[in-house]
């Protein structure tokens, strides 16, 4: 009864999805983001692929993750903005906004349904589900197919009819511009020590770059290019660097010797020709890593060959 009265609460200021851009929610010029389209995964034929194997059960944990059936959902966005560091110098809390969207209405997630630390509370024209510890953070569903978490400090404004453009920041902007669908992108500006440890330390263990020109943002994409019914997908990695100086050049040499070191580990092995087909160049003061998974056919059980063994590898061991 509980989760119906919340439901029905949320329910009598929902806007029709046409009226409502989603991106309004995100903050302007943001700089961190993960973006993952499953309309067109689903339309590229690599969404099948990855329902088998290894890759299933990763999806089948993004799903309980998102609270919400994956078939039901379009796309997802999280943007973050992440301080340099935490309270007494622990690992700094980002704030975030998440945008669900889907093809058809999406439920409240169980944890916002059931838990403990939601309560009712109005911002603006909505009736929204809302906690204060450990984080302020707010659920608002706009439309029945847009659903909206994040932080109560960024989602305040457009939540009162303060929209934001929801547009990155230029450099973020300039990163995901290109040819093909964008399938999947996560963008990084590595702009203080505990990201420059998170993002780059753990693949690039060890090296060291001239004063003021280490790595500044970090981008993986994954694009379908060619023919729309039976397109290519192609994985791109881009470091960047904001001038281009010795800084790129000490990149692109750890950068050769990671692939070459990654391509000799047992749990790879089987990976090794594939990721031997990687190709590495410089645009300006970006190192632009690229490889083709093949047809769609092929890339969904190319992506897992790799993703499973790197997401437990560690370059510094």
């Amino acid at each position: 009864m509980r989760i119906l009265a919340i439901a029905a609460a949320v329910s009598l200021h929902l806007l029709p999805a046409q009226q409502i851009e989603a991106r309004r929610f995100l903050p302007d010029d943001y700089e961190n983001v993960v973006h993952v389209d499953l309309q067109r995964l689903r339309d590229s034929g690599v969404w099948d692929e990855l329902q088998t194997g290894a890759a299933k059960l990763m999806l089948a944990a993004l799903e309980r993750e998102a609270g919400v059936p994956l078939a039901d959902l379009d796309r997802v966005t999280t943007v973050a903005r992440i301080p340099a560091s935490g309270p007494s110098g622990r690992e700094p809390q980002p704030q975030q906004v998440i945008l669900l969207e889907g093809n058809a209405a999406l439920p409240m997630p169980e944890h916002v349904a059931t838990g403990q630390r939601y309560y009712q509370d109005t911002i603006g024209e909505f009736e929204v589900m809302r906690r204060e510890k450990p984080r302020d953070e707010v659920f608002a569903q706009p439309a029945p197919e847009l659903q909206v978490i994040g932080s109560t400090a960024l989602l305040r404004g457009p939540l009162e009819g303060h929209p934001n453009t929801g547009m990155p920041c230029a450099d973020i902007l300039s990163l995901l511009s290109g040819k093909g669908s964008d399938l999947l992108h996560i963008a990084v500006h590595t702009d203080n020590e505990f990201l420059q440890r998170r993002f780059v330390g753990k693949i690039l263990p060890g090296v060291e770059w001239p004063a003021d020109d280490a790595i500044a943002y970090v981008m993986l994409e994954l694009r379908a290019i060619g023919d729309p019914d039976d397109p290519h997908v192609h994985l791109g990695v881009v470091l960047r660097h904001t001038k281009v100086g010795d800084g790129i050049e000490v990149t692109e040499q750890a950068a050769r010797a990671w692939l070459a070191h990654v391509a000799e580990q047992p749990k790879l092995r089987l990976a090794a020709p594939l990721l031997q087909r990687a190709t590495i160049r410089r645009d300006r003061g970006d190192l632009v890593l690229k490889l083709d998974l093949g047809r769609a056919r092929d890339a969904g059980g190319n992506i897992a060959m790799i993703a499973v063994p790197l997401l437990g590898y560690d370059a510094g061991k």
